[in-house]
């Protein structure tokens, strides 16, 4: 049995998109009972166009980082940096006019880890 946790997420995003696509992402995170010392992390990535022709997305990426601080001195803890999920075979994603894609990423992170913060871009 799973419980989902909402987490609290700030989210850039990198790189140029054409004028008529928007990019989000969404994080959710659920934590295992068999595994206590680990939750399991969904982002979703929300890639709307709104414009009239279809775009590709070669590159999709992100890096998400802890930014719980003890201390004011204290950098955000790194957790994990992704590199293109975009697969070789796939060569790009791609959007039709009018169309909403959604792409999703699994990861586990420390049960610890309460705020996250999502750093994305696709190109």
């Amino acid at each position: 049995m799973s419980r989902r946790f909402g987490s609290r997420v700030v989210v850039y995003v990198y790189g140029e998109l054409p004028e008529k696509i928007s990019f989000n992402v969404e994080c959710s995170a659920f934590c295992d009972p068999s595994s206590p010392a680990e939750k399991f992390v969904e982002l979703k990535f929300e890639l709307a166009n709104k414009g009239q022709r279809e775009n590709r997305c070669y590159t999709l990426a992100y890096e998400l980082q802890s930014v719980e601080r003890r201390s004011k001195d204290e950098p955000p803890t790194f957790l994990k940096r992704s590199g293109n999920i975009v697969t070789e075979t796939a060569e790009y994603f791609y959007v039709r006019a009018g169309v909403t894609q959604y792409v999703s990423a699994h990861l586990w992170i420390p049960a610890n880890v309460g705020l996250v913060r999502v750093k994305a871009f696709m190109l």
